[in-house]
């Protein structure tokens, strides 16, 4: 009986000590934007999301829109909402074009029609979301690269 004891508790700690490295791995973002503002309607459908460099600021933006446009009716018209939000960690090495995070190369910012065109690379992706009535933005490793 001590010898099945012993063995769950090895196995109950392995089995903690590989979700919490799993956890860590899995939350890992190269970029997280510090801002997060309040959305004002519950189910509203993330409409838009586009990464630009903005060079008043020297910074990185998500501009974000939701919208209620697919539960809109003649009683509840459309409303639209746009947010910016900020990745301030991440630099751009005009030279290269090269956008970095964290000491990753996660993207390109290359000239384009009406200013910068931003494009990440395969191995990273933007991930916006509410969460508890706020929007959340990070830029994390691509799932499938």
């Amino acid at each position: 009986m001590k010898a099945i004891t012993i063995l769950v508790s090895v196995v109950a700690t392995g089995f903690m000590a590989c979700s919490s490295a799993f956890a860590q791995v899995s939350s890992y973002s190269f970029a997280t934007s510090p801002d997060h503002p309040s959305t004002w309607v519950a189910g509203a459908s993330n409409v838009r999301q586009v990464l630009r460099w903005d060079r008043s600021r020297q910074m990185l933006v998500a501009d974000v829109r939701y919208s209620t446009r697919d539960w809109a009716d003649s009683v509840h018209p459309a409303h639209d909402s746009d947010y910016t939000l900020t990745f301030p960690t991440v630099r751009w090495d005009h030279n290269s074009g090269m956008l970095e995070a964290n000491g990753h190369a996660i993207g390109k910012v290359s000239p384009g029609l009406f200013g910068t065109n931003v494009h990440l690379s395969q191995r990273a992706e933007l991930d916006v979301h509410r969460h508890h009535g706020r929007i959340f933005a990070a830029i994390n490793p691509a799932v499938n690269p």
